[in-house]
């Protein structure tokens, strides 16, 4: 089932975004404003152009002794190459990747235009999804052959068919 979900099923399809021409002061103010701790960046055609994380920021901060020049620093010259998926890519090709690299998300491109970006928390939450699906359906599988070996007979299938199978 995981390699028949895409992405575009899970992704978030309106992500906060960041321009490269955005001073450093604005895109940590527009990551805290929103709780995130990264962002795309995309130019003036909404076309991905890189990420910029809120360690990038902090390295820069650093480098620039905490107050002095940080406006003077923009997101083109901190931004960092990004990984990335098709929205028709599969779950588990985008699991792959988390699984391989320490991105917390991955911008979701469409021939270069970014549609939306996968949050790997939002991933682990369809892999939880489906493998409780899995286990029920595992359980009702099981119920089901255990009903037909006490009875000696073969039990209806569907869960109105069942529940009447079940009365007394």
């Amino acid at each position: 089932m995981p390699d028949r979900i895409l992405v575009e099923r899970i992704m978030r399809a309106r992500p906060v975004t960041l321009s490269p021409d955005d001073d450093v002061v604005t895109a940590v103010a527009r990551l805290a404003r929103h709780r995130i701790g990264s962002a795309p960046v995309v130019d003036s055609g909404h076309h991905l152009v890189g990420v910029l994380s809120g360690k990038d920021c902090l390295r820069c901060a650093l480098r620039s002794g905490y107050y002095d020049g940080l406006a003077e620093h923009f997101v083109r010259d901190l931004m960092t190459k990004a990984d990335t998926v098709s929205p028709h890519d599969t779950f588990l090709t985008a699991m792959e990747v988390f699984a391989t690299r320490p991105h917390r998300f991955l911008p979701v491109v469409d021939d270069g235009v970014l549609v939306g970006v996968l949050m790997r928390q939002d991933a682990l939450q369809t892999w939880l999804r489906l493998q409780r699906d899995h286990q029920g359906e595992e359980r009702a599988h099981l119920t089901h052959r255990c009903l037909i070996s006490d009875r000696q007979i073969t039990a209806p299938r569907g869960p109105a068919a069942l529940e009447r199978f079940m009365r007394p």
